[in-house]
């Protein structure tokens, strides 16, 4: 699942089919709207959110292995402790801004069509 939600990073316009694949794969890897949305926000936004912000993003899809490598890095190595929870607070709203009106619409794909 981490590989379909690091598509929303990608710089590129996110069509009516590539919601629904994403909301899918969510679907298939048995997770709820908000479960997806607490590892957007925890584990693959702050790995990807950078490409947003670049000129000329990755327009291209990374690899299943790349995310993998790239998000479990990125848990290895994040701090265990929240002693600036505020300052952790602030990054991971503006990381989601980014990507918010994309996930808007994966999540009113997850909440009114049934999987198929």
């Amino acid at each position: 699942m981490w590989q379909s939600l690091s598509d929303l990073f990608l710089d590129t316009e996110l069509s009516a089919t590539d919601i629904k694949h994403i909301a899918d794969n969510i679907r298939r890897a048995g997770f709820s709207a908000n479960e997806a949305e607490e590892i957007l926000r925890t584990e693959v936004a702050p790995v990807f959110w950078t490409n947003l912000c670049k000129p000329a993003g990755e327009w291209a899809p990374w690899s299943k292995e790349q995310v993998c490598e790239l998000v479990c890095e990125k848990l290895r190595t994040r701090p265990r402790t929240r002693l600036f929870s505020w300052f952790y607070n602030w990054i991971s709203r503006r990381q989601m801004s980014l990507v918010k009106s994309d996930w808007l619409r994966v999540r009113a794909c997850l909440e009114k069509e049934p999987f198929t």
